[in-house]
């Protein structure tokens, strides 16, 4: 075991092809390492410098790779800030924080410290966006506003959607690319090039890495009631992992002021977030989806 990959030689492998992802990118990456007290951390810049900042935080078991095919458009309007979150599969360090705590906003902390952020929009997806909920109630004052997609810390996780991922991915190759296209909602979609790509790199992951076995609790209604950034979640109708309805009537009960969309066709991996994102983050307009 090598940290979070099963061997030293499984750690190069995904490196390498995380590597030749991002060297796809349509637009110049400023790679930065940002020291934390919990280890270096690597974070993609992009955009003018003196744009509006936001920040990105990725996915559990993958990495800023997720987001290449939107930063070309991003990147006009914004400076925009891709983090690795530490304990997965980038580039910044392998250790994986408690979950019962306030880690991850410490581990933040140092990251918005060490980039000079004061304030910043965030933009998290799934485990991502449990990290970024969980800023924007502890630290208000540092979130302009905040973009959530399927994030984690709503409602429990399906125990049955967890075995079913967990079998396929015992079934060799075929099982873990049906692992994923049931996880991202894309079984019956017709993938795109990038999407293709980057499902082709998150096989790679599965089988080279130790995914994380726990997924955080639901947010207490005290904590969660105190959320007041301006928000806007957007939920797939056809999640496997979380239940979109509940997450959604949780939202409006304890945070009224937070926008819900639910895109009733889309999955864990929700639609493509380039053009939603930058509508949220420049005008503030709701996304066309339903609640």
């Amino acid at each position: 075991m090598d940290g979070i990959y099963w061997t030293k030689g499984a750690r190069e492998r995904v490196r390498a092809a995380y590597r030749a992802l991002l060297a796809s990118a349509r637009v110049p990456l400023q790679e930065i390492r940002v020291p934390t007290r919990n280890g270096e951390t690597c974070v993609f810049a992009c955009g003018p410098a003196d744009s509006p900042p936001i920040v990105l935080l990725h996915g559990g078991n993958t990495n800023s790779a997720m987001w290449l095919q939107s930063l070309p458009v991003w990147s006009r309007h914004f400076r925009v800030y891709a983090v690795d979150i530490i304990g997965d599969p980038g580039f910044s360090a392998p250790t994986r924080l408690p979950l019962q705590t306030d880690d991850h906003t410490q581990w933040l902390d140092d990251v918005f410290k060490f980039l000079n952020l004061k304030s910043a929009s965030i933009v998290g997806a799934s485990f991502g966006g449990w990290i970024a909920l969980e800023f924007a109630i502890r630290r208000s004052s540092a979130v302009s506003r905040l973009m959530l997609l399927a994030p984690a810390g709503l409602v429990r996780v399906s125990i049955a959607a967890t075995f079913e991922i967990s079998s396929l991915m015992l079934m060799g190759a075929w099982g873990r690319r049906r692992a994923l296209l049931r996880l991202f909602g894309l079984v019956k979609a017709k993938l795109t090039e990038e999407q293709k790509l980057f499902l082709a790199f998150s096989s790679v992951v599965q089988l080279n890495t130790l995914s994380r076995l726990k997924v955080p609790a639901p947010i207490p209604d005290e904590q969660l009631s105190k959320l007041s950034a301006r928000t806007h979640v957007v939920l797939g109708g056809r999640d496997i992992l979380f239940n979109s309805d509940a997450a959604s009537r949780r939202l409006q009960a304890l945070c009224p002021g937070v926008t819900v969309s639910i895109f009733p066709d889309a999955g864990h991996g929700l639609v493509e977030p380039t053009e939603l994102v930058l509508d949220f983050l420049s005008a503030g307009q709701p996304c066309q989806g339903s609640v």
